[in-house]
């Protein structure tokens, strides 16, 4: 696999066994996409600094 692909790796929801029943039967699962929201699900939240003058 080129690692530009990587995240870019989309199998069946069948063949992950993720497919529910209302969902096509060819729906695709992106695990790149599911890699990341599990990373940053509990990332915290950055601090927004408001001062101008830094």
């Amino acid at each position: 696999m080129d690692p530009s692909d990587a995240l870019a790796a989309c199998i069946t929801a069948k063949e992950a066994g993720l497919l529910e029943p209302q969902d096509p039967p060819d729906q695709k699962v992106n695990y790149g996409v599911l890699l990341l929201q599990a990373i940053f699900e509990h990332w915290p939240k950055a601090a927004v600094c408001n001062d101008v003058d830094g």
